[in-house]
């Protein structure tokens, strides 16, 4: 099955989704519009990229940007707004995918 394919199965599925992701997992919002039916399973597409624009989305402080907790605590977060998108549509199958992934950088990493 072809990358293509597979994202219109996403789409021609009865779930609907919110994306929240950060760092290298932007490609993944592309891929996924770049698909006819898009508007059929995304409610919503976010980057919450600065350190306060993460923490903002969150509600609290992240150790980490790039970390598993935050991945999972992005995916809450995502998970949560599509209840609120998809309130009225009771029969919708909603979740949140999150992503977050380090990019090559000019930059030390700790």
């Amino acid at each position: 099955m072809t990358r293509e394919q597979l994202i219109e199965n996403v789409h021609a599925s009865a779930a609907r989704m919110v994306l929240a992701v950060t760092g290298g997992g932007t490609q993944a919002i592309a891929d996924l519009l770049a698909v006819p039916g898009a508007s059929e399973s995304i409610l919503e597409a976010m980057v919450p990229y600065s350190n306060a624009s993460l923490e903002q989305f969150l509600g609290g402080s992240v150790d980490q940007a790039c970390s598993g907790q935050t991945a999972r605590s992005l995916a809450m977060a995502a998970f949560q707004r599509a209840q609120v998108l998809a309130e009225p549509i009771s029969s919708d199958i909603v979740f949140g995918v999150s992503c977050s992934a380090a990019l090559a950088t000019n930059r030390v990493k700790a």
